[in-house]
This record gives structure tokens, C-alpha cells and sequence, in this order.
């Protein structure tokens, strides 16, 4: 049978897993008590990122299947039980094709992730118990883990229907490994021309990470005045009047590969592609004396 784009994509992403050594998601009998009511007969399971137990004792977790994310705030019973007594389990299930990318704010044990999506509504706010659309306290290596493979799967499809678009030929070009560095693909504007376009009022930069202006505006070169700090999903949300008030962008994220994809959304919303920080913040982190130990920690 032939695959799809987005089976052959997912394929890849689980393959880069195993390759990295990270191993795929097992489930204890918690996770079956709180997600037989919403998986599919033949649905697996690939990853799973969740809180710590010492920030809840039924702590949200994600779960990447090879179909979707299920979102999940489970009930102390539900997850311990396996039925939900006096209050409810809250589940969201988000598609792969409405996620833009995934946001990363890493510390040394405990890690946030904020899930970007195409869609109206941030797929944690339905869910998470504090109202917010991002999921803290959540073990480090999970939420790398759940970031890349995220972030892989969206970038993979991407490449994987324009290889189907261009034939045979260039599906076979589009099996190449993934680039470790976005910087490697030559994709946007460098930081000297950026920070030159910013500085002399021509454009804006767009921070789509979480991390404070004062920092960012620090890495970047420029003023904090100069930066906008909003989200992808944010951004789609503007009228076509709204964005042409912001004049032009650049959009900045943490390796590049987020405000690409993002771009490329904006182009298919409003006509017209902004531009990115080729490398993100990272590149541009690289490229910096002041700031970039204090970003990169």
C-alpha cells in the first residue's frame, strides 16, 4: 500500500528517535486508564511528556501518537482508577497539520512546552488546570524529546509533499537526513542584515519564543522597542488591516526551523511571506558576545 506524506513523515521522525537513542513510550497502567476512552484500536503511541508528580499528583501530560497529540488534564480517580468520580478528565486532540511548531523555555530539570497550532483557540487552554497555553514543570529530557519530534514531523511533511509534487526525483532527494542546524539550509536573512533592516526602521522583529525582550533585544543587537513577542498562532489571527499596521517583519524563533514554517502559513493567510532570522536565536546567539550565555543556558 502506498504511504502518504504524512505517513512516510511520521516514519522519519520515528526513525530519527531511534537513531538518537530516545526510546518510545511504553504505557503503565495509569496511561491506560485515562486514554482507553480516546484512542483508536490501532493507534500508537510514540512519545509522552508530562508534569512532575511533585507539581501534581495527577499531573497534564501530552501524548504523541502516530496519528495525533491527545492533551490530557486527567482527575485523580480517572488517572488512578480508571473512572472519573467527582470531577472530569479534560482531553484536546490536535492534529499534526494545525501545529505551526512548539516552544521550548529549558531549565536544568524541569522544562515548559507551549504548543503553536494554525488553529483559533491554544489547544492547552481547554485543558490545563491553571487557564494557561503553556505546560510547565515538565521533566527536561521529555520535553526536549516531545519538542524535536514535534518539530520534526511538521518539518518532514512539509518536504515530503513537495517532493510529491515534484515527482519521483525529488522524493528521492527529500529522504536526505535532516540538516542539525536550520542555519545549514541557507534559509533567510542573516543576523547583519537583519539587525541592519531593524536599525534603520525598516522592519520589526518578531520574537515567537517565550523568553523576555530585555534578553532577546540583548542577543539580537537592537532595541527592545524594536521587538514584537507574539506567537505564530497570534499572528494568524491578525486581519489582513491588522497586519499590514505591522509593517514588515522579521520573524525570529529558536533555530529558525518554527519561523519558517510560520512564514510560509503567513504566506498561504495574507499573500505576502515575511521574512526569517536565518538560524534563529540560536545562530544569532552564537554570533553574540553579550547575552549569549545567558540565552543559551
Amino acid at each position: 500500500m502506498t504511504q502518504t506524506s504524512f505517513e512516510r513523515a511520521m516514519n522519519r521522525a520515528v526513525n530519527s528517535l531511534k537513531s538518537h537513542g530516545i526510546p518510545l513510550h511504553v504505557h503503565s497502567q495509569r496511561c491506560v486508564n485515562i486514554l482507553r476512552h480516546v484512542l483508536y484500536k490501532d493507534e500508537e503511541t510514540v512519545l509522552e511528556a508530562r508534569e512532575s508528580y511533585l507539581k501534581s499528583i495527577a499531573p497534564f501530560r501530552i501524548v504523541a501518537t502516530k496519528k495525533r497529540l491527545i492533551l490530557v488534564r486527567p482527575s485523580f480517580w480517572g488517572l488512578y482508577v480508571g473512572h472519573d468520580i467527582s470531577s472530569p478528565t479534560h482531553y484536546a486532540i490536535v492534529p499534526y497539520k494545525y501545529i505551526i511548531g512548539v516552544s521550548l523555555s529549558k531549565g536544568p530539570l524541569f522544562s515548559s512546552i507551549k504548543i503553536h497550532t494554525s488553529g483559533g483557540v491554544d489547544p492547552g487552554m481547554s485543558v490545563t488546570a491553571s487557564g494557561e497555553d503553556e505546560i510547565h514543570g515538565v521533566d527536561t529530557k521529555q520535553a526536549v524529546a516531545m519538542t524535536t519530534f514535534i518539530e520534526e514531523v511538521v518539518e518532514y511533511e512539509d518536504e515530503e509533499e513537495k517532493a510529491e509534487e515534484k515527482g519521483s526525483a525529488a522524493s528521492k532527494t527529500a529522504e536526505r537526513q535532516r540538516p542539525q542546524a536550520a542555519s545549514s539550509t541557507g534559509y533567510g536573512t542573516p543576523i547583519a542584515e537583519s539587525r541592519g533592516l531593524v536599525n534603520s526602521g525598516k522592519a520589526k522583529f518578531v520574537w515567537l519564543g517565550v523568553e523576555p525582550l530585555d534578553d532577546v533585544a540583548r542577543v539580537l543587537g537592537v532595541r527592545k522597542e524594536d521587538i514584537i513577542q507574539l506567537s505564530g498562532s497570534h499572528l494568524l489571527k491578525h486581519t489582513d488591516a491588522e497586519m499590514s499596521a505591522l509593517g514588515s517583519l522579521i520573524l525570529v524563533s529558536y533555530d529558525g526551523i518554527m519561523g519558517e514554517h510560520t512564514a510560509k502559513l503567513m504566506k498561504k493567510r495574507f499573500g505576502t511571506e515575511p521574512r526569517v532570522l536565518r538560524g534563529g536565536m540560536i545562530e544569532a546567539a552564537r554570533n553574540a558576545k553579550e547575552g549569549a550565555d545567558a540565552f543559551l543556558s
